[in-house]
């Protein structure tokens, strides 16, 4: 499967970690209020929408569709995890894997994969290509709360 946002995850996977790795560690870890992320859980929280997706990714070539999209507890999952006490190298490298694994299964896929069904969880019928876009407009969203203009 062929479409102009697998290129651009293509370039995030090789930029952004040498961009994320000059950000000082002050500014990692600070937060403009106590009740909203840090850019290192905002990384986590990339590293969760990957996880989660990943399965998606996978589980639409196999599953009855349309695939049932689930939420996840996103705000828990941050917690949970600690990603505010992680190592930065160690969180970028998770990120850096798991997008890498997300665009092999994503190129892998023949074209008509675009066209798969899928049931959001508001129940709006879409598209497996709808899907995978609106996976990399996401992570592009919070690419540029972590990167500003390096994004």
């Amino acid at each position: 499967m062929d479409f102009p946002a697998i290129h651009r995850l293509s370039q995030h996977i090789q930029d952004v970690p040498r961009h994320f790795l000059s950000i000082t560690e002050k500014e990692l870890l600070s937060k403009s209020q106590p009740d909203k992320w840090s850019k290192m859980e905002i990384l986590g929280h990339l590293i969760d929408s990957a996880r989660y997706n990943l399965m998606r990714f996978t589980e639409i070539s196999f599953l009855p569709k349309p695939l049932r999209i689930q939420p996840y507890h996103q705000d828990e999952l941050v917690s949970i995890q600690q990603y505010q006490q992680a190592s930065p190298d160690n969180l970028i490298l998770y990120w850096q894997m798991l997008n890498q694994q997300i665009y092999v299964l994503l190129k892998s896929y023949p074209p008509e994969a675009a066209s798969w069904p899928i049931l959001l969880p508001n129940g709006e019928e879409k598209d497996f290509f709808f899907l995978a876009d609106d996976y990399v407009v996401h992570l592009e969203h919070h690419l540029k709360q972590i990167l500003g203009e390096r994004a």
